[in-house]
């Protein structure tokens, strides 16, 4: 399987965000997005994301993709930024990355199970203990 082919399914689920059942369709019928399982609840999720959690004014940008696999199967992983475009100038609401299961079926490559992890950003160093001379 060429990269382009796997890179197609990831160019076909942010095209269809707007577009429930398209986005579902990018998935097994089986598929999982984080704890959405199947073709409703994804349908379901992407319909929550427009109208109540202001999905219609933000957008992923996706960055760094790697794929690995074979002709039947394969995972990627890409780097995730979402942004809020109703603010000027564009505001960055979260970054993080997607893990990707991907398999080929009869109409192409489909999502399995796609996982999104936040970034957390490090903890501030601890203060020196009380008589600790500065370094």
């Amino acid at each position: 399987m060429s990269e382009v082919r796997k890179s197609d399914i990831h160019r076909d689920l942010h095209k269809a965000h707007r577009d429930a059942e398209g986005w579902a369709a990018t998935f097994t019928p089986d598929g999982a997005f984080n704890t959405m399982v199947g073709h409703d609840a994804l349908v379901g999720f992407v319909k929550m994301w427009r109208e109540k959690l202001n999905g219609a004014t933000r957008k992923h940008w996706n960055n760094n993709l790697q794929i690995t696999g074979n002709s039947k199967e394969a995972s990627a992983y890409v780097y995730l930024m979402l942004l809020d475009y109703s603010t000027k100038p564009a505001t960055i609401l979260t970054t993080g990355t997607y893990t990707d299961t991907l398999t080929k079926t009869k109409d192409g490559w489909r999502f399995t199970k796609r996982i999104t992890k936040g970034d957390v950003a490090p903890g501030a160093p601890s203060p020196p203990a009380a008589g600790t001379p500065p370094k």
